[in-house]
């Protein structure tokens, strides 16, 4: 699917994004403990009048209540609302009502299916262009880079035609919860990764990367690299 980059902003007026303006950011995954870093700047971006728009569907649905109950904890004071049928979210609504997304983990080829089939991808890819804060941890990363076959997880259980993310990273594609060995084998469909541990996350203001946590960020160019090389090209 090739992303729309004329879009309407909320006076009215059309106009293709420098992506200049973004507010995003990336985690690494992990618990509140390890990402409170990134947390507490993605907290100091958002509006206490507005609520956090939260989208916990790359996970199980069925669980909804506990993933809500989570990031209740992680950003305590905070209103926070989950909306269940993502297509009954129009931009119009995004502006007005919401301060920030957060997007949870889980299967990133579930939640594009999601995001396609509810019409929430271009809604998404709108609202970030405008400058608001949106949060992506795991799968919710890996939705926002270029290429989501960098995530590990059954393609076959999505009912999705292509591989493509939202493109809101410069040309990066990401992978999550490194933990030290790496096989670039497996993304050769990617030329440029952001490789990122669990303690550790980014943030992205569409010119450069400013990372927060206790372990590297790594971004890597697999074009140049030999792919037979895992932890010791890092």
């Amino acid at each position: 699917m090739e992303i729309k980059r004329l879009f309407k902003r909320r006076g009215g007026v059309d106009r293709i994004d420098s992506m200049k303006n973004l507010k995003i950011f990336l985690s690494g995954g992990g618990n509140e403990k390890q990402t409170v870093k990134l947390d507490n700047v993605f907290r100091s971006y958002l509006k206490k009048d507005k609520p956090l728009l939260y989208i916990p569907h790359a996970a199980n649905l069925n669980k909804f209540k506990r993933y809500y109950s989570w990031v209740s904890g992680v950003f305590k004071n905070l209103k926070i609302e989950l909306i269940r049928d993502l297509s009954k979210i129009k931009l119009e609504h995004l502006f007005s009502n919401f301060s920030g997304i957060y997007i949870g983990g889980g299967s990133t080829y579930k939640l594009k299916e999601i995001f396609i089939k509810t019409n929430f991808w271009d809604v998404l890819y709108s609202y970030a262009l405008d400058g608001n804060p949106v949060y992506g941890g795991s799968a919710g990363a890996l939705i926002l880079g270029k290429n989501i076959s960098a995530c590990d997880g059954d393609r076959s259980k999505a009912d999705i035609e292509e591989y493509s993310g939202l493109s809101l990273v410069k040309d990066y594609s990401m992978t999550c919860h490194f933990n030290g060995a790496l096989d670039l084998a497996k993304y050769k469909d990617i030329n440029k990764l952001i490789v990122l541990p669990e303690e550790t996350g980014l943030f992205y203001d569409g010119t450069s990367f400013k990372a927060y946590g206790t372990k590297k960020a790594y971004f890597i160019n697999i074009t140049t690299c030999n792919p037979r090389i895992n932890q010791s090209i890092l």
